[in-house]
């Protein structure tokens, strides 16, 4: 009877821990994903009576929708989502104040203080609404669209492969000569660079700052363009007297776009250091500006050339510690593609999208880290090595090998994890399953 009476509390035991093994593979699987079937939903009665939405170009967007039911609509919520957002994309989903009735009308403002509102012009917003009401019906709007436009400006359009330009003032040379910067641009970054263009990109012209200041709410007053990377936009200032310099901002800007698109990664974003980012984008102007030259050539002779780990985030305030800052990333840009080619670049932008930080990254690409890269390139300049084990003269060598990687990415580790978790769990069930099978007598079994 002790036996009986023990073997009875063992196998109490063992069942007990394969239904908690049991419940917590239920729980990974529902982590996971897995749903079941959904809930059925009563037949409804709303009527949508109206659905629509307005601009209030640069501030806002009102969203208003108008419904009626024989029992009370209860709930009113809208999703929003901007499906030109090529990264990045999350829906908003938002639920209005309304006073419950038999007819409701609910209105919703996206404005510029608002959850998300950092919207470029010409962006696409699709919209819809789902209302309940007291019996348990459920209504959806189909999905709606309305475009964020600046309609201050009759806009002149032009097309070619990977660029949509939009100018206002100028007639068809000028924009036939600012898409012909861009599309060259394009092709020199892919070439001198390693940078290839992955979704196209839009570009708003505006003539002068106070138009594109109008086009920005709190915008600062010096403000001469701005990127909005998530959504492949670019918003500049080309006067018709200032072609030549526009032509180079215009390429500056998109070197910045291709970057953020070369480096995007959906969990981790985009993390490219300042110096870095800049150092690109001056060189793909084209040759090195004078002032440029002149702030390197001087903060050399008064040795205050700062380290690239003071780079990494912000540039100086200071317009001359600025300047330098510019001066220097853009040469030691050109001596790591001088050095190791478009191909080492895109590597080594590659090695970042991946999650790696700089160091890693540039050792994966070029075999040595930020430090020893950045001694290299003050020696090639003139400078005096932050390291004082930098030997005279020493350049990091290019290294012939391809670089190495590990084959799953840090954004799929989540993945994973999650996986190898299951595994173990389902390996536990198996394993006590097997045991309970091997000491139950024929009649526990």
């Amino acid at each position: 009877m002790v036996a009986d009476s023990t073997s009875g509390t063992r196998h109490r035991h063992l069942w007990r821990r394969l239904a908690l093994c049991f419940a917590l593979l239920v729980a990974g699987a529902a982590s996971a994903g897995i749903r079941g079937p959904a809930p059925a939903v009563a037949e409804s009665e709303i009527t949508v009576v109206s659905s629509e939405a307005s601009v209030q170009f640069p501030s806002a967007v009102t969203f208003i929708v108008v419904a009626s039911s024989p029992a009370t609509i209860t709930s009113v919520g809208l999703e929003l989502n901007t499906p030109g957002k090529s990264y990045g994309a999350i829906p908003l989903d938002v639920h209005p104040t309304f006073t419950p009735s038999g007819a409701v009308r609910a209105v919703w403002t996206w404005d510029s203080p608002g959850p998300g509102f950092r919207l470029p012009p010409g962006v696409d917003i699709a919209y819809q609404w789902a209302l309940k009401d007291a019996n348990g019906g459920v209504t959806q709007t189909p999905w709606q669209t309305v475009r964020y436009a600046d309609s201050r400006y009759a806009w002149q359009e032009k097309s070619e492969p990977g660029v949509r330009l939009y100018w206002y003032q100028g007639g068809d040379a000028f924009g036939s000569r600012l898409m012909q910067a861009a599309q060259s641009g394009l092709e020199k970054l892919r070439q001198d660079q390693g940078i290839d263009l992955k979704s196209d990109i839009v570009i708003y012209v505006y003539a002068d700052q106070r138009a594109l200041r109008g086009a920005m709410l709190g915008s600062p007053t010096w403000i001469g363009g701005r990127a909005y990377p998530e959504f492949g936009t670019i918003l500049l200032i080309i006067g018709q007297g200032g072609l030549a310099e526009g032509e180079r901002a215009l390429v500056h800007e998109l070197t910045h776009q291709l970057v953020y698109q070369q480096t995007f990664d959906p969990l981790l974003g985009s993390h490219v250091p300042l110096w870095l980012n800049e150092g690109l984008a001056v060189t793909s102007e084209g040759p090195t500006a004078p002032q440029l030259k002149s702030a390197l050539s001087a903060a050399v002779r008064e040795s205050r050339v700062p380290s690239f780990r003071n780079l990494d985030g912000a540039f100086p305030s200071d317009e001359k510690a600025s300047t330098l800052a510019y001066a220097q990333s853009e040469s030691f840009v050109r001596y790591l593609l001088a050095q190791y080619g478009a191909g080492g670049m895109r590597s080594l932008l590659s090695a970042l999208q991946r999650g790696n930080r700089i160091d890693a990254s540039l050792s994966q690409s070029y075999g040595a880290d930020l430090d020893r890269l950045q001694d290299s390139w003050r020696l090639s300049v003139g400078a005096t090595p932050l390291s004082s084990s930098a030997p005279a003269g020493a350049t990091v060598a290019p290294d012939a090998r391809p670089a190495t990687s590990s084959r799953f990415t840090v954004s799929a580790l989540p993945l994973l994890a999650g996986f190898a978790v299951f595994s173990v769990l389902l390996l536990v069930v198996m394993a006590l399953f097997i045991r309970w099978m091997r000491s139950a007598t024929p009649q526990q079994r």
